[in-house]
């Protein structure tokens, strides 16, 4: 279970980002974090990774988000970053894969078996060997939710993990979340995506949280979306739900 109780947050001092944001995760939910640019959503998830400093109580399957506490805390949260540039630095993809392994004391046959296996799981083995310059945005995903899996996380944190992706890799994205038995927590403003993996949806607005319910109700919901910056899903946006 994932705990925030009245979170704070702010990159400069009088201006917060999170302005007491209260929110339980439980283990086993896809929860969908959407809201408008600015909202708070990259930096609740920094927060839950001890990434950036916060007042008030960040828990992780009972462990206060703290310095003592970092590494199991980062042990249990996988984060998928937005781009994944940033999150690969290895020159190929089976070398990321198996980078925290290695560092977590694994030894290099047990790392690669492991790394071949979840390549394999997640249908991506041909991309053991390439160098990760030679990947596509698709490709680059994939690998960066492979290294990440690989270390056996309890709960991922996705930062937009279908932006800037073509319709074939996004739903290569989609298919792989589905597939995920793990607690997931994904942000992004493709709401389109949201309904399709997560049951559940958190809208953030100004820092703060302004609904929390069942995904197919928030995410219909007309004027609730507009009200907080954000429009309804594509599929809806033409004949709009009733109720809107």
């Amino acid at each position: 279970m994932v705990e925030l109780r009245d979170v704070y947050c702010e990159y400069e001092k009088g201006n917060p980002v999170l302005k007491g944001t209260s929110l339980n995760i439980y283990d086993g939910e896809s929860i969908g974090l959407v809201g408008a640019n600015g909202a708070g959503k990259s930096t609740l998830m920094k927060a839950m990774l001890g990434l950036i400093p916060y007042t008030g109580d960040i828990l992780v399957d009972g462990l206060r988000v703290e310095k003592s506490n970092y590494q199991a805390v980062r042990k249990s949260l996988g984060f998928v970053l937005q781009n994944s540039d940033n999150q690969m630095f290895m020159p190929t993809v089976k070398e990321d894969v198996m980078f925290g392994l290695l560092n977590y004391g694994m030894s290099s046959e047990e790392a690669e078996k492991k790394t071949d296996q979840v390549l394999s799981d997640l249908g991506i083995s041909h991309l053991k060997e390439r160098h990760n310059h030679r990947l596509s945005g698709g490709e680059k995903r994939m690998s960066a939710i492979a290294a990440v899996l690989a270390m056996d996380p309890s709960h991922i944190l996705m930062d937009e993990p279908c932006s800037a992706l073509d319709p074939r890799n996004r739903r290569v994205i989609i298919n792989t979340v589905l597939g995920l038995d793990r607690t997931m927590i994904i942000a992004s403003h493709d709401l389109d995506m949201i309904l399709d993996t997560c049951k559940r949806t958190v809208i953030l607005s100004e820092g703060k949280v302004v609904a929390d319910g069942p995904s197919s109700v928030l995410l219909t919901d007309r004027d609730l979306l507009e009200s907080n910056g954000l429009e309804l899903p594509l599929r809806y946006y033409q004949s709009g739900p009733a109720g809107s």
